[in-house]
């Protein structure tokens, strides 16, 4: 991934998940902010974090390291996908609709994200293998 457009959406979307994780791990440590406000659930507000700081990490990572952004990228929406997946099994019994709109919410977002930078990589191989 060396196309400038591309890592610049990749670091919007890195920081605004982190933002978002960070954010409902507050949420889940029992911290309102402004108007929200969510059940305490710790190991919800733990798990929340790490994928934070994961995603934090990833966006940093695109500034130091931008020959490897693709990489980056994918594991940490990689690990938010798999902790959002955990989440909302670990909710399966119910939930605060806020809890259970952002789960599925940054779900779509970090799997999507994760399909196209897989997919991204993958389509000039395609595209050389057809001109064939």
């Amino acid at each position: 991934m060396t196309s400038r457009p591309q890592i610049t959406l990749l670091r919007a979307e890195l920081a605004a998940v982190a933002a978002t994780f960070l954010l409902f791990s507050l949420l889940h440590l029992g911290v309102s902010i402004g108007p929200l406000s969510d059940v305490h659930i710790l190991d919800g507000g733990i798990a929340e974090a790490i994928l934070g700081v994961c995603a934090l990490v990833a966006f940093v990572a695109t500034f130091t390291r931008p020959a490897s952004a693709w990489r980056w990228g994918v594991v940490a929406n990689g690990v938010a996908t798999a902790g959002v997946m955990l989440g909302v099994y670990a909710t399966r019994g119910g939930t605060t609709e806020l809890n259970f709109v952002y789960h599925r919410s940054v779900l779509g977002v970090v799997a999507l994200s994760l399909v196209v930078l897989i997919l991204g990589r993958a389509a000039p191989r395609w595209r050389q293998s057809s001109i064939r």
